[in-house]
């Protein structure tokens, strides 16, 4: 009777476990992955089971939101080209030196842009001015102002003479005027002669360019000639004194008197080879009108006076080879915002676009997206290399637009293969009539791609043979640089390092990866080879570079665990199957958690990936790399998109109910708890598979993601009788009993009631051994 009353609570007991439990909605992976986080990591296979979802596609593009300013204000890592105030004037009429006319160079770097202006001069080739002719340089100069008070400044003003022989340039620059401190030093084939001559006076220049060149460069052989000579004016950006620069009666002579420079006087109007230029300032600024975050950035360009040329350019360079690929429909897809207006009646050349270079070896494309233009006229002709399109909204003005641009469908329709994409940018034009303007607002600009851009090394089409994987760029002394195999672990190709004798070799790659808690490495390596030979060692390591600044490094064979530990800027782990050769392993790792061990956490962006290999003396080793992607873990379950509700029927009706959910890794599937009465389909949609007798039947029903991260909903269908009513007695009717009806139970209250029945059969069991 003992061992029944036990056996008895114990029964009960068990019964109550799955209730007494609490569950969760949804199914975590964090068990699996902590193994991964510690410094020497868990083998692969023990997180191996994460994946099966595809690889991270992202935005590689840096500061694609704008909201990063750089030291001029502009949006941090792109590149503004711009332009300050310059006038480039060949028959200047205030003042001269000799006659009515001279020629001026005046330049005024706006807050953001420097301004440079320009003349040169390129001498005739019958007869050339040789250096053994002895030549003679003569001109009259006044500088009426420059900035050269202040240290941050570098404003200059020179007379450049380039010198030529047919094989090698050499350059010597005179500086006419610059700041005490400045100093610009010498290389081997420039050199600098600083003058620093007085202001608001004449001042007469003469050089024999033959002497100064001996005493510079050395002696001068029959065959070197002076191939230009011109002015420069340079004025940086944020000066509050333009540089303003007056010359006349310019002459190059040789020793028999003849005269290489035509009109040197500038009374018919500007010398030989001079040109008239002016322009405006232009900018290219972080606004708060934005529609991703909190700024864009605002591109403005306007002509001041009639014959004034402003323009401003913002531009991403990537590269070449490695470049951007597109590789599927999925890669290669660009969007961003943007908002044009101009000038409604002022100059026809007012514009603005997106401007897109792509080439290979023997090949070079450009493209261009015209998002507006004066009065919407545009007129172009498309060539076998050049390509004009118009924006999907191209016209609209002074509101905000999108344009989604998929390049695999252009490059398809086009037959362009086998290119990289190496640079990009927006151009604004203000036009040359005095008043007219242009400005774009741009924001939210994303180009999608692999943050390794060729994870499978698959890319070969690169001139180079010392560079076969032209998706990738190359470091190191070992040559070939970067080397192919077909042992691959998926595709066709993989990456091969074979280093020894003192030797580097690696491939890296420039991206844009930010990261998250959710990413994760998926990096397949096979070691070939290790072989270290007494004091003499080698290894082998994944190398991210986060932001210009920290390095997370993962070591995966080599020398037996070197002995190197986390630096102020270096985290370093090391693989717990290290140096295992011969077979495929695949690096999983949490960059985010990683770094955020060593250093804390914070906004984690990797801007550079190296797979790297070293080698001492007499060691060496061998590694393949293949299939270098990023994946999302996924740890949040669906979000329903049609909440499950109450319903009701009657008897004699069909049940068909539509349910949804959805999540960014994809719907896994559906389930409903009573499988007598019910069934759902991959939709979502409920039917009933028996008829459904009077009563409510209490459906759990869940739904979870590809990474089986579970949702569930609780819901009541009511399915009441159909009505009869007669004109006798009225009669009783007893609603049928269903076979399958599931009634919710809080677990609280089932918790403390089966606590209290196990209590009782306790005591009464051990009442009764007592009593036995």
């Amino acid at each position: 009777m003992k061992s029944k009353c036990l056996f008895f609570a114990f029964f009960v007991v068990i019964l109550l476990l799955p209730v007494a439990i609490p569950t969760t909605s949804s199914q975590s992976n964090e068990d699996t992955r902590e193994s991964s986080y510690i410094d020497v990591f868990e083998p692969h296979s023990a997180v191996s089971d994460i994946w099966g979802n595809d690889p991270l596609i992202t935005n590689v593009v840096r500061n694609g939101g704008f909201e990063d300013t750089d030291a001029n204000g502009g949006p941090d890592d792109w590149i503004e080209v711009g332009c300050g105030t310059v006038v480039q004037n060949g028959s200047y009429q205030d003042i001269s030196h000799s006659g009515l006319k001279a020629g001026r160079l005046f330049a005024e770097g706006s807050s953001q842009f420097y301004g440079s202006a320009q003349y040169a001069d390129y001498h005739s080739v019958v007869p050339r001015p040789y250096l053994e002719q002895n030549m003679i340089v003569d001109f009259f100069f006044y500088i009426d102002s420059i900035p050269l008070t202040s240290s941050v400044f570098d404003a200059s003003i020179k007379f450049e003479v380039v010198i030529y022989n047919n094989i090698l340039t050499r350059t010597v620059n005179y500086l006419v005027s610059h700041r005490d401190s400045y100093n610009p030093g010498n290389g081997t084939y420039l050199k600098n002669i600083l003058l620093n001559s007085s202001t608001n006076a004449w001042v007469n220049f003469n050089r024999n360019i033959t002497s100064d060149y001996e005493a510079l460069f050395g002696s001068v052989d029959s065959n070197l000639y002076v191939l230009s000579t011109g002015f420069t004016v340079w004025s940086p950006a944020g000066v509050d004194t333009p540089s303003d620069f007056v010359f006349d009666d310019i002459s190059m002579q040789n020793s028999t008197g003849y005269e290489f420079i035509t009109n040197g006087d500038f009374e018919v109007g500007p010398a030989s080879g001079f040109a008239d230029y002016h322009s405006s300032p232009s900018y290219a600024l972080l606004s708060s009108d934005a529609t991703e975050g909190s700024t864009s950035v605002n591109m403005n360009s306007y002509a001041q006076l009639d014959s004034d040329e402003s323009d401003v350019t913002v531009r991403k360079s990537i590269g070449y080879p490695e470049g951007y690929f597109v590789a599927d429909g999925r890669t290669g897809v660009i969007d961003f915002d943007w908002k044009y207006d101009d000038a409604p009646s002022a100059d026809i050349d007012q514009l603005a676009y997106f401007y897109l270079h792509a080439m290979n070896t023997t090949q070079q494309y450009y493209f261009y997206w015209y998002l507006g233009r004066y009065q919407d006229d545009v007129t172009f002709t498309n060539t076998s290399d050049t390509f004009y399109m118009l924006a999907d909204d191209f016209g609209s003005r002074g509101t905000w637009r999108h344009q989604k641009i998929n390049l695999t469908n252009i490059f398809d329709e086009l037959n362009i293969v086998n290119v990289a994409i190496d640079s990009f940018e927006f151009y604004i034009s203000s036009g040359q009539s005095a008043g007219s303007y242009v400005s774009l607002l741009l924001d939210a600009f994303s180009f999608m791609d692999y943050p390794s851009h060729d994870p499978g090394f698959e890319q070969d089409w690169y001139w180079n043979v010392g560079q076969v994987c032209t998706g990738w760029d190359h470091t190191g002394n070992a040559y070939p640089w970067q080397n192919r195999t077909d042992v691959s672990h998926s595709g066709d190709w993989a990456g091969v390092l074979d280093v020894t004798s003192y030797a580097v070799s690696g491939f890296y790659r420039d991206t844009f990866l930010q990261l998250d808690s959710d990413i994760y490495t998926s990096f397949w390596y096979r070691i070939n080879s290790v072989v270290n030979s007494g004091s003499y060692h080698c290894y082998s390591r994944v190398d991210f570079l986060f932001d210009n600044d920290y390095h997370l490094e993962y070591y995966l064979g080599g020398e037996a665990f070197p002995a190197t530990m986390n630096t102020s800027s270096i985290a370093r782990y090391y693989a717990s199957d290290y140096s295992t050769t011969g077979t495929w392993l695949n690096l999983v790792r949490n960059p985010w958690e990683d770094m955020s061990a060593v250093f804390g956490e914070a906004n984690w962006n990797i801007t550079n990936i190296l797979l790297y290999a070293y080698a001492e003396n007499v060691a060496s080793i061998s590694i393949i790399f293949d299939d270098i992607n990023f994946k999302r873990v996924d740890t949040t379950g669906p979000e329903w998109t049609v909440l499950p509700t109450n319903q009701e029927i009657t008897e004699a009706e069909v049940f068909s109910y539509q349910i949804g959910a959805s999540d960014v890794s994809g719907i896994g599937g559906y389930a409903v708890n009573d499988t007598v009465n019910f069934a759902i389909d991959s939709t979502g949609l409920i039917t009933n598979v028996t008829t459904l007798l009077a009563g409510d039947y209490y459906l759990n029903v869940s739904v979870w993601d590809t990474f089986g991260n579970e949702v569930f909903q609780i819901f009541r269908v009511t399915v009441s009788p159909v009505s009869t009513t007669t004109s006798t007695s009225p009669t009783t009717t007893t609603s049928p009993t269903t076979t399958s009806t599931y009634e919710p139970v809080d677990r609280t209250m089932l918790l403390i009631a089966g606590g209290i029945v196990v209590a009782i059969l306790f005591f009464g069991c051990l009442v009764k051994m007592r009593k036995g």
